[in-house]
């Protein structure tokens, strides 16, 4: 159950982190240029938050393929957030070639999407461990119990 409940909490970290602010460009003390998750990955995420919380319902009512979904819906969110956002968070790009003392920083949205895909991966794998056929403790028969 609490990993169901992590993998819907992931789900709504990236429809969150879609809302929020990814990154922002600082110079001469203020925000020059902002950036939002929706602006970055035109929704992208939020669409995966979105199928990641029906796939947690789906993981919650014991269904492997739901199990593996969220791992994979995970992955791909993370990929993107390192691959994609990482070196975006980090750069200044053309506001950096206009003020010498620009800077880029990281916004909330980037760390609600970086923990909510991890939340994503880790709760899909962990769900898939728990589910594994030779890892649920059987219960011994009365049969069983009163023979040894």
């Amino acid at each position: 159950m609490a990993l169901a409940l992590g993998a819907t909490a992931g789900g709504v970290l990236l429809v969150v982190a879609e809302l929020s602010t990814l990154y922002a460009i600082r110079a001469n003390g203020s925000v020059v240029k902002s950036i939002s998750g929706h602006a970055q990955h035109a929704y992208a995420l939020g669409l995966v938050g979105l199928v990641a919380v029906g796939m947690a319902v789906g993981a919650l009512r014991g269904a492997r393929p739901a199990m593996v979904a969220l791992a994979v819906l995970g992955l791909a969110a993370l990929l993107i957030t390192v691959f994609f956002d990482l070196s975006d968070v980090r750069a200044t790009g053309v506001v950096g070639q206009d003020y010498a003392d620009a800077s880029a920083r990281a916004g909330a949205g980037f760390y609600e999407q970086t923990l909510g895909a991890l939340l994503l991966l880790v709760c899909g794998v962990g769900l898939l461990v728990r589910a594994a056929p030779g890892l649920t403790p059987r219960r011994a028969s009365a049969t069983q119990a009163r023979s040894e």
